[in-house]
């Protein structure tokens, strides 16, 4: 598959999961930094979906978009959450952007680390949807 239909699936999985879990889904009419919108609670949430990958017993993703010049650009202000497909294990996942604290790339830990600062990890199973 080339990164377009990886991209496509994962917005397709995160959808569907978002779906089944009973939410509504809403897109956008034409280039917004977010892929959809879903209603929670009344409250409408921007989704920017990414495609993580497992490497070292974590979920890593890229939290930032590179415009034409190179520079990184954040995503905080233009949606609300992150939707993550892991195609490695088939799960979703849901991080508010708030709770993103890299420039460039998040990981969510899959197994307890043996570091003593465990609780600056994000573990994944508390954003899998």
């Amino acid at each position: 598959m080339n990164s377009i239909q990886i991209g496509n699936l994962t917005e397709l999985k995160l959808i569907t999961r978002l779906v089944e879990l009973g939410k509504e889904i809403l897109f956008p009419y034409g280039s917004e930094r977010y892929d959809f919108i879903f209603r929670d609670d009344k409250k409408y949430k921007r989704v920017q979906c990414k495609t993580g990958r497992i490497k070292k017993n974590a979920i890593e993703f890229k939290v930032a978009q590179r415009n034409r010049k190179g520079e990184s650009t954040s995503y905080l202000g233009w949606a609300e959450y992150f939707g993550v497909y892991c195609p490695d294990n088939k799960k979703c996942y849901l991080i508010p952007i708030e709770d993103i604290d890299s420039q460039r790339m998040c990981s969510l830990r899959l197994k307890l680390s043996y570091y003593r600062n465990q609780r600056k990890f994000r573990m994944a199973k508390d954003y899998e949807l």
